[in-house]
């Protein structure tokens, strides 16, 4: 169950880094959301999701090597772990 809600929460990511070139930000400058999207459109991008994960693990997370699919750049901050909300940045 967890590993299905860290793949949830890195399409999550992923559909938001990447709606910003849809049609629908540039007409009224909002961004997709996971949930609006058809289910085929999901389960492309758990699936993406779940290989861009194992590919940045090998790479342990390193900022100059993203995941790259279909022309897509997708940063590998995407798929790391979010710090505990709790915790305050310094």
């Amino acid at each position: 169950m967890e590993d299905k809600n860290k793949l949830r929460s890195i399409a999550q990511r992923m559909v938001w880094h990447t709606s910003i070139n849809w049609k629908k930000y540039k007409q009224h400058r909002k961004r997709t959301s996971f949930e609006e999207l058809p289910k085929s459109e999901k389960q492309y991008f758990l699936m993406i999701a779940q290989v861009g994960l194992e590919y940045c693990i090998e790479w342990k997370f390193n900022p100059v090597c993203p995941y790259i699919t279909n022309t897509v750049v997708y940063p590998s901050y995407l798929f790391k772990e979010r710090e505990d909300k709790n915790v305050r940045r310094r």
